[in-house]
């Protein structure tokens, strides 16, 4: 048998912490970029050497509301990390609340202040993060007051010396259209199963828009989780409504369809449950839910929300049928990266992606300092 000495211990957990954090901070960065490319929300950051800056946020807000700006900063070893400086430039009608940092959101920002003057926020990192590719985050929380229909464009830019004294540069911008938040529901409707010869269980999701705007094609979308989970990704229909799910948390569907005020429109989902599944003996909770549109602002929120469940307790017939794979199963779900169903499938991910960017700096935050 080897002993190892807590003095090897604590640092093989150090080195082992330390791996942990350089990975998640490179896929938040990974993830910021591509989904700034692929949907739009900001545009592409100019990088020199050895530095990057990524702005990310909503691309719609309602006048009056609050965005949440997201800045990722990467830098090479040769970069001097107490010489970064982020300037976040305002322009008319976006004014700084405060940083929204920290696993509540209150807290200060844990790699360095940021302090507003005018139209600038200026942040400063003030420790050196344990890694071969450090990266900074910084959250912003600001208010923005404008016309219904105009847009305003935050840009920030980073500032840094290397170790030779070469001054370096990179900048990012994000812009946002200042609209009226519609209000969007969701119900659920004939609920039946699992019966026959092969367990098929059925349900309905109704989405609609309550107004007052339009809900643009691949803004219509909801989320849905069971408790036990085992129904895996498939199922829905038709066609053009699109599922995909991370290693972990809910699925995330899209239906593609424009809904004008009053309009809704129904994914039905249809799935055969053999008799060995894990489910057998057990009431399923199910869960889906949708955004207001821009998310987080306006609207109801008591129609948002819709539970039900499927009972699981009776026997199962045993005449056949096989049900989509469950998430971990190796076609998708947990364990299984980001798989994705339906023909919509890239606008989907696109989306799911944006929306995983726009949390990766509070991810970044409240996980780096317990990684690192």
């Amino acid at each position: 048998m080897i002993m190892e000495s807590g003095a090897e211990t604590r640092g093989r957990d150090r080195q082992q912490r330390r791996a942990a954090g350089s990975a998640l901070r490179r896929i938040g960065v990974l993830v910021a970029a591509f989904a700034l490319t692929l949907t739009g929300l900001a545009a592409p950051a100019h990088a020199a050497d050895g530095l990057t800056a990524f702005i990310t946020s909503s691309d719609q807000i309602p006048s009056g509301k609050s965005l949440s700006a997201s800045i990722l900063i990467g830098a090479d070893q040769d970069i001097v990390p107490q010489s970064i400086r982020v300037v976040t430039t305002l322009p008319q009608g976006v004014t700084f609340e405060r940083t929204e940092c920290g696993p509540d959101g209150n807290a200060a920002c844990p790699d360095g202040p940021c302090e507003a003057a005018a139209s600038t926020v200026t942040c400063a990192v003030a420790v050196a993060a344990p890694t071969r590719e450090p990266s900074y985050a910084f959250n912003l929380l600001l208010r923005v007051q404008g016309a219904v229909g105009s847009r305003v464009t935050i840009s920030t830019t980073a500032t840094a010396e290397k170790q030779d004294g070469t001054q370096v540069s990179a900048n990012s911008e994000t812009t946002v259209r200042i609209v009226q938040s519609s209000d969007v529901g969701i119900k659920v409707e004939k609920i039946s199963g699992p019966s026959g010869p092969k367990n098929v269980v059925r349900y309905t999701y109704v989405l609609h828009n309550y107004g007052p705007l339009d809900v643009a094609a691949g803004n219509a979308v909801f989320f849905e989780s069971g408790k036990p989970s085992g129904l895996g990704l498939y199922g829905f229909k038709p066609a053009k409504v699109s599922c995909f799910q991370d290693t972990t948390g809910p699925m995330f569907c899209g239906t593609e369809t424009k809904l004008a005020p009053g309009q809704e429109t129904r994914a039905t989902r249809e799935l055969a449950v053999p008799a060995d599944s894990e489910l057998w003996g057990k009431k399923v909770t199910m869960t889906a839910s949708v955004f207001d549109y821009p998310p987080g602002v306006g609207g109801d929120p008591s129609n948002n929300v819709v539970q039900f469940e499927l009972d699981f307790t009776g026997k199962p017939s045993t005449g056949g049928g096989t049900a989509a794979p469950a998430p971990g199963d190796g076609d998708g779900g947990e364990g299984g990266g980001l798989p994705v169903t339906g023909a919509p499938a890239l606008a989907v991910a696109g989306a799911g992606l944006a929306l995983l960017a726009l949390g990766a700096g509070a991810l970044l935050l409240t996980r780096r300092r317990r990684l690192g």
